[in-house]
C-alpha cells in the first residue's frame, strides 16, 4: 500500500465526477509500480475518509478495481512516456473493447507507420482483461515517436484513439 498524502487544495472545486477522475489517475498511475495494490489517501497529513463538498465516500485503501469505470478503453502500462523502442517492441497493460481486440500501431519521427498489429486482450466487452505482445517495426529514422492503441468505429469504421505514449524509436 502507498499512501499519497495531498495538500487542501486538491479537492476543491469541480464536482464529483472530477474528483473521481482526479483520485482514479492517482491510483493508476501510483499502483503502476509493481509492488503497489492500494492508495490510502491522506490531506494535509491526516487520513480522509471522503472527498469534495459532494463526498466521495474512501472507506479505506483503493486499488483499480474502484476505479475501473475511469479506466481507458486501452491502458497501456508498458512502454511508458519517453521510453526508448527497440524492435522488437513489448507492449503489455489492459483493455475492455469489443470482443476483446484493438490495434496498436508505431509511428515515426516521419508520421511514417512503422508497425500496425492486431491485439487480443484476454477478454473484453464489459470486461477488462490483460494484453501483453511484442511485435516487430521498422522505422525511417531515430527519434521521437508514438504508441497509438486504437479500435475502428462499430459505426462507421473511423479510427477511435484510445491510448497514447509518445516515445523514441530506434531505427
Amino acid at each position: 500500500m502507498a499512501t499519497v498524502d495531498l495538500s487542501g487544495r486538491y479537492d476543491d472545486e469541480g464536482g464529483s465526477l472530477s474528483i473521481r477522475e482526479r483520485l482514479a489517475q492517482v491510483v493508476f498511475t501510483v499502483t503502476r509500480f509493481p509492488t503497489v495494490h492500494k492508495v490510502a489517501f491522506e490531506v494535509d497529513g491526516k487520513p480522509v475518509t471522503f472527498f469534495g463538498a459532494e463526498g466521495i465516500v474512501l472507506n479505506g485503501p483503493v486499488g483499480r478495481s474502484d476505479f475501473e469505470d475511469r479506466a481507458p478503453a486501452v491502458l497501456v502500462e508498458s512502454p511508458l512516456i519517453g521510453d526508448t523502442a527497440r524492435t522488437p517492441l513489448r507492449v503489455w497493460g489492459s483493455a475492455d473493447t469489443f470482443e476483446s481486440q484493438f490495434r496498436l500501431r508505431v509511428t515515426d519521427t516521419t508520421g511514417r507507420t512503422a508497425a500496425d498489429v492486431v491485439v487480443r486482450a484476454t477478454s473484453g466487452t464489459g470486461t477488462r482483461g490483460t494484453f501483453d505482445v511484442t511485435f516487430p517495426y521498422k522505422a525511417a529514422r531515430t527519434g521521437p515517436g508514438l504508441l497509438t492503441a486504437y479500435v475502428l468505429s462499430p459505426k462507421d469504421g473511423q479510427l477511435v484513439t484510445v491510448d497514447t505514449v509518445p516515445l523514441n524509436v530506434n531505427r
